[in-house]
C-alpha cells in the first residue's frame, strides 16, 4: 500500500523537499518518503497521539525508524487547521493518508472542493498531491468518480494510480493532482527508482502499470 501511494508521486516530480502528511499513523508513509534524497522536511500531522505513540513502540517495524527521523516534525492536530496555516506554496507534495472516502464517514470534509481548495494553495506551483482514493470497485465506481470529479474542480491535472492491496483483498485507488502537468514516464525513470533502494512492489514495470488504468476501468 504504502509504496504506491508514495512513489509515483514523489518520482514523478523528481525533486521534492519539502513534503506534508496528513495521517502519520505507523509511520510507513513516512518511511518511503524519507527514501528520497532531495527529501528535506516532512511536517506529519495526526489527529491522535496514542496511536502514532502505540505504533511506534509495538510496530517499530512500519516506521523503520521514521517516526525519529530529524527530518520529521511530528504534530498532533487537524490537518484542515496544518493547512490553514501553511504559506502559499510551502509544500512541494502533499500526501493525504486518511480514512476512506465514504459518505457520511469521519474524513467527509476531508473529501470536498473546499478542502482541496486549502491543498491546492499549500501546494506548490511544481508540486504534486496524493490521496488514497479507495477501493476501485468495478462494479460500483462512485466513490471513484466522486473523488475524481471533486480534484478535477480544483485541479487542471488528475491521474489514477492503481494496484492490487494483498492485505485489502482487492484493488485500490490513489488519486495524483497538480497545477501542471507532470510526463507519467519520465526518460531516467528507472534511474529515480534505482535511487530508493530496495522495495516490495514498485519497479519501472509496476510504475507504468499502475499509471495505467484498464479500459475497464
Amino acid at each position: 500500500y504504502h509504496e504506491p501511494l508514495v512513489h509515483p508521486a514523489l518520482v514523478l516530480h523528481g525533486g521534492p523537499r519539502r513534503v506534508l502528511v496528513g495521517g502519520t499513523g505507523e509511520g510507513a508513509s513516512l518511511r518511503e518518503i524519507l527514501r528520497h534524497r532531495s527529501v528535506e522536511r516532512v511536517v506529519s500531522v495526526d489527529l491522535d497521539p496514542e496511536v502514532v505513540a502505540l505504533c511506534k513502540q509495538h510496530l517499530p517495524g512500519w516506521s523503520e525508524g521514521a517516526l525519529d527521523d530529524p527530518r520529521v516534525e511530528l504534530r498532533t492536530e487537524d490537518i484542515q487547521a496544518t493547512l490553514a496555516a501553511a504559506r502559499p506554496g510551502e509544500y512541494d507534495a502533499i500526501f493525504l493518508d486518511i480514512t476512506d472516502p465514504v459518505e457520511d464517514g469521519p474524513s467527509v470534509e476531508l473529501f470536498s472542493t473546499r478542502f482541496f481548495a486549502t491543498v491546492a494553495r499549500a501546494l506548490a506551483d511544481d508540486g504534486i498531491a496524493v490521496l488514497q482514493s479507495g477501493e476501485l470497485d468495478p462494479v460500483d465506481l462512485r466513490m471513484s468518480r466522486a473523488v475524481r470529479s471533486t480534484l478535477m474542480a480544483v485541479f487542471p491535472w488528475v491521474v489514477f494510480a492503481h494496484t492490487y492491496v494483498p492485505s485489502f483483498h482487492c484493488l485500490w485507488g490513489f488519486a495524483l493532482a497538480a497545477k501542471r502537468p507532470f510526463a507519467l514516464e519520465p526518460a531516467d525513470l528507472a534511474a529515480r527508482i534505482a535511487k530508493l533502494g530496495p522495495l516490495k512492489v514498485y519497479t519501472p514495470t509496476a510504475h507504468r502499470a499502475m499509471l495505467e488504468l484498464p479500459p475497464y476501468l
